[in-house]
């Protein structure tokens, strides 16, 4: 019989790596990012949604280029089904802010056997930063008024769209010179 000789190197498993995130996101607009994963060993691995997010909502995007719809993630230990592990984050309608949610995910290496134990999981905190959407308030109507010598006084109206979260300051360029500026708020 033939014999064949030759060096074989074993490479040991190494744990994969997750690393935290904090992902950019604009309220009411999906967001799609990828849990940062590393494996030195080069095995494949699996990511797992371990805590939902404290606010907003995950979801399952089977097709990266996003030609079929999410599936909503409503149980922690989801199992993310594309190799690439990414994932889609909406916010709550209105909800914003820094730190606006955080969830961990997992990644574990996949078992390469029906017979291998399944391997450690490693953890990672993904963190969510929302921005408002820039919408900022439109002056739609402003009625200049003013006081006639008899006393009388003539409101001033003002009508302002897309207030949200905004605080708006109107500033006169000059007080009247007779009469007195009431403001009722």
């Amino acid at each position: 019989g033939a014999t064949v000789q030759g060096r074989f190197v074993l490479r040991r498993n190494e744990r994969p790596v997750a690393a935290s995130l904090t992902v950019q996101a604009t309220s009411g607009k999906a967001a799609l990012f990828f849990l940062p994963v590393s494996t030195p060993s080069h095995q494949a691995v699996q990511c797992t949604v371990v805590t939902l997010p404290t606010a907003g909502t995950l979801w399952q995007v089977d097709d990266l280029e996003l030609k079929l719809p999410p599936l909503r993630i409503t149980r922690p230990g989801t199992v993310v089904r594309n190799a690439a592990c990414g994932l889609l984050f909406l916010s709550f309608d209105g909800g914003w802010g820094l730190d606006y949610a955080d969830f961990t995910y997992g990644v574990a290496q996949v078992p390469q056997m029906s017979s291998d134990k399944q391997h450690a999981m490693v953890t990672a905190v993904v963190t969510v930063d929302v921005t408002f959407e820039d919408v900022l308030p439109t002056l739609l109507t402003f009625a200049n008024a003013t006081v006639s010598e008899g006393g009388a006084s003539v409101p001033i109206h003002v009508n302002v769209s897309n207030l949200r979260e905004y605080m708006v300051t109107l500033s006169l360029g000059s007080l009247p010179t007779m009469g007195t500026l009431l403001h009722n708020g």
